[in-house]
């Protein structure tokens, strides 16, 4: 072959491989956009659903269910506020941590800050459990109780540590030797 037909063939996979790269990276910037839809479709169906779980476990009127819907997200917002505050407590206590020179006085002032943010949060969502019980009958609130109960064992990591060993032992007498 001649240099021209090299030529030709190198033009030809250049052009070959832009056109590759174009489709990939076009590609991926519209996968991008249909994850960041697909991710506030999902947040608004796991509102939804959570909300419809709810209303079905207990069994809630309509009013109960209007209420609730309301509190949640009266609480929600509580919650956000406090959750946000604490994320800017501990961003400057970690960066008064690792400054060359950290105040040991600044770093506890921080962290007893800390720990009135975290009592607030755990004030509003003793008030927010107080308030939906205050709703519901004798059956809704056993019901609510019970499935408090377990919401809090599955997020126990001690909990889950255990459950995964008896498992693990029950695995083991079952096999034979």
């Amino acid at each position: 072959m001649n240099k021209r037909s090299y030529l030709w063939i190198i033009i030809i996979l250049i052009i070959l491989n832009i056109f590759s790269l174009s489709i990939i990276w076009f590609g991926h910037i519209k996968n991008q956009n249909h994850r960041h839809d697909l991710s506030e479709s999902n947040s608004e169906q796991f509102k939804e659903r959570d909300s419809n779980f709810l209303s079905n476990e207990l069994n809630l009127n309509e009013e109960q269910t209007k209420i609730i819907k309301g509190l949640r997200q009266e609480h929600r917002l509580n919650i956000k506020k406090t959750q946000k505050a604490i994320f800017k407590k501990k961003k400057l206590f970690i960066e008064e941590s690792f400054s060359e020179e950290s105040n040991d006085s600044l770093l506890n002032i921080y962290a007893q800050e800390l720990g009135e943010l975290q009592k607030e949060l755990e004030l509003f969502n003793k008030d927010h459990i107080l308030k939906m019980k205050e709703l519901l009958n004798l059956k809704q609130t056993k019901k609510f109780n019970k499935l408090f109960r377990e919401m809090m064992l599955r997020a126990d990591p001690e909990s889950k540590h255990k459950r995964k060993h008896d498992k693990k032992d029950k695995r083991r007498v079952e096999k034979p030797e």
